[in-house]
This record gives structure tokens, C-alpha cells and sequence, in this order.
């Protein structure tokens, strides 16, 4: 089950992404709602960020 979205951040987009749909075909593609995608994409960027973070402390190294 998905978690509850309980906190609100307004986002600011460039003209072109909204134009163009560009993100609401992204969106279609995957079978959600543009705020739906844009919180799946974001949690799988954060998350894999901190993952990439610990694998490199677990080997020695320092990543940005």
C-alpha cells in the first residue's frame, strides 16, 4: 500500500515541460497521475541516492 501523502510542495516547471505535456504523457504512459509520477520518480531518485551514498561508505569510497 502506498504511503499517504500528507505534505504539500509546489513545483515549479519550465514552460516547455508543461506545453509540450511532456510530463503529463510520462505520466499516461505509466498508468498515474502526473503528482502520482512525479512522487514515484523522486522517491526512487532519493532512495537511490542514499543507497548509492551507503555502498560507498561500506567500500571506502566517497560519492557525490
Amino acid at each position: 500500500m502506498p504511503e499517504k501523502a500528507i505534505e504539500t510542495i509546489t513545483l515549479h516547471l519550465p514552460d516547455s515541460l508543461k506545453r509540450e505535456r511532456d510530463i503529463q504523457d510520462l505520466a499516461l504512459t505509466n498508468d498515474r497521475s502526473v503528482s502520482e509520477w512525479i512522487r514515484h520518480e523522486l522517491t526512487q531518485i532519493v532512495y537511490g541516492r542514499l543507497a548509492n551514498r551507503e555502498d560507498a561508505k561500506h567500500s571506502g569510497e566517497k560519492r557525490a
